[in-house]
């Protein structure tokens, strides 16, 4: 499992609603399904991808949800 940590800043600062004391991390974790590449971030949050690309397209999937808080993306193998 390789696992990434995401945490981003606007303007050189952390915004409120980015301070990990206000806010649990998300946690998406992306894993192989069904010949693609699901992502996982909770009940009926579970995009999916085929193709080439899919693991890559995944990754830039969450990469972009966590963007906004403090976040983990956890690629599993």
């Amino acid at each position: 499992m390789s696992l990434i940590r995401s945490q981003y800043f606007i303007g050189g600062m952390m915004p409120d609603s980015a301070n990990p004391v206000q806010q649990s991390p998300k946690i998406i974790e992306i894993r192989p399904f069904k010949g693609g590449w699901q992502g996982y971030e909770g009940s009926g949050v579970q995009p999916y991808w085929t193709g080439d690309t899919s693991k890559a397209d995944a990754i830039g999937c969450a990469t972009a949800r966590a963007k906004f808080g403090l976040g983990e993306i956890r690629v599993l193998r």
